[in-house]
């Protein structure tokens, strides 16, 4: 039986902070009956659902698709940044479900950007337009997630990643200045450290001296923006330029990418500080033996590109790279 013998499916977006759920009607539709909820609300993944089927005003869907900010191990998964556990098989059995399909967020963002239109991005000042065959998806929220898809004629490929979690690797005086004084203990700082809702906070407090303690990662944005806290406008320029150097680590890992396109809430926060500059560095190729200037660059608009990912999945409008990816 196929899963579109189960439409309507639910589909969710499970991360760190905000836990989202949809239902979408069909393989071709758009999600609807959207909720957001905190993720701290609720003691478990269980609780969150249940409260959601309570709330929508359809018939109670017999599929789920979920995409989770973790890793999947034997068949579950434990989110890295919350208490939250999800286990297909006991949803199923709790709610009298059918589950379509538990996948990394990061896979079900980078199916739902491999699918979507034009209009669901922004592209940034200089990326030329062309065929995506490989693509590297990074977004940035409360977590640092990779991942990348690669055309295949008709149909996407879509590999996960634990990119974020690789130590992070000054290439510049300040970065080294930063990560000597913020390692005096001998821990290792990972790119998620640097590039992240929490490692934005973290730099922050240890870069300031007589500047205002800020409680938010926004706050920390429009104080850079405002141009009047010296110690804002050093946090969001050492995450910029490590991002620039992450970005261009995986796409050398990678053999070269096609496209790079930032997601996540930090991620579209962040475009008015990706200007030319950091489009340069990006191409600039010296240690790298690829031609890094063919690269394009988008940012996603849509935040519910994730839950239409989930449900492509789910449907096998796109498929996974490994068996680890998603779970059926």
């Amino acid at each position: 039986m196929t899963l579109q013998s189960y439409e309507p499916l639910i589909t969710s977006d499970i991360g760190g902070t905000n836990a989202r759920f949809a239902i979408v009607a069909s393989s071709t539709a758009a999600p609807a009956e959207l909720k957001l909820y905190r993720s701290e609300t609720f003691p478990a993944f269980s609780d969150a659902l249940a409260n959601y089927l309570q709330e929508i005003t359809v018939k109670r869907p017999r599929a789920i698709a979920i995409g989770a900010a973790g890793p999947i191990e034997n068949g579950a998964i434990a989110l890295t940044n919350s208490s939250w556990r999800i286990e297909p098989r006991q949803i199923e059995e709790q709610f009298g479900l059918v589950t379509a399909t538990l996948a990394n967020d990061l896979v079900a963002m980078a199916a739902g950007i491999s699918r979507a239109p034009v209009g669901a991005f922004v592209d940034l000042a200089g990326a030329p337009a062309r065929v995506v065959n490989r693509c590297l998806v990074i977004a940035i929220g409360t977590g640092l997630g990779v991942a990348w898809y690669q055309r295949h004629a008709e149909f996407y490929v879509v590999h996960s990643s634990e990119a974020g979690h690789m130590a992070f690797s000054p290439t510049s005086d300040i970065e080294a200045k930063f990560v000597k004084r913020a390692t005096a203990r001998h821990q290792i700082m990972t790119f998620e450290d640097m590039i992240s809702g929490s490692g934005i906070q973290s730099i922050y407090e240890r870069l300031r001296t007589v500047e205002p303690q800020l409680h938010d990662t926004e706050a920390v944005f429009a104080a850079a923006e405002a141009k009047d806290n010296s110690a804002a406008e050093a946090t969001i320029s050492l995450i910029i330029y490590a991002l620039c150097t992450f970005t261009r680590n995986l796409a050398a890992a990678l053999g070269g990418v096609d496209e790079i396109v930032f997601a996540g809430g930090i991620g579209r926060r962040i475009r008015s500080h990706l200007h030319p500059d950091f489009l340069a560095r990006l191409h600039e190729g010296r240690e790298i033996p690829l031609d890094m200037t063919r690269i394009g660059v988008r940012i996603a608009l849509d935040d519910s590109l994730p839950l239409i990912g989930a449900a492509n999945l789910a449907y096998g409008l796109v498929q996974t790279g490994h068996a680890t990816d998603s779970s059926s």
